[in-house]
C-alpha cells in the first residue's frame, strides 16, 4: 500500500500538532480516519479458490425427542404415597 506524501504529510502533522495540545479546525478533525478508510477502499480481497471436488452431505435434521412417558400413573403413584406414609 502506498500513501500519497500529501496525505501523509497532513495525518502527521495533525498527529504532533494533537500532541502539543493545539486546536485543529473542524475541517481536519478526521483526516486520520479519512485516511484509514481511503485505504480500505483501495484494498482489494483475493477470491477464496473453491474446491469443487469435495462432497457435502446434506444436511438431516436429527429426530425430535417424543414427549416424557411415564411408567406409573400419576394418581396411583400420588395414593400409594400418602398411603405408606412416606418421609
Amino acid at each position: 500500500m502506498r500513501l500519497s506524501n500529501s496525505v501523509f504529510q497532513k495525518a502527521s502533522n495533525a498527529v504532533k500538532a494533537a500532541a502539543q495540545g493545539v486546536a485543529q479546525p473542524a475541517g481536519k478533525k478526521d483526516l486520520l480516519k479519512e485516511l484509514y478508510i481511503k485505504e480500505l477502499r483501495g484494498l482489494k480481497k483475493e477470491p477464496i479458490p473453491v474446491k469443487s471436488d469435495v462432497s457435502v452431505k446434506a444436511f438431516v435434521e436429527p429426530k425430535r425427542p417424543e414427549g416424557l412417558k411415564l411408567d406409573v400413573e400419576p394418581e396411583a403413584a400420588l395414593k400409594s404415597y400418602s398411603e405408606n406414609c412416606v418421609v
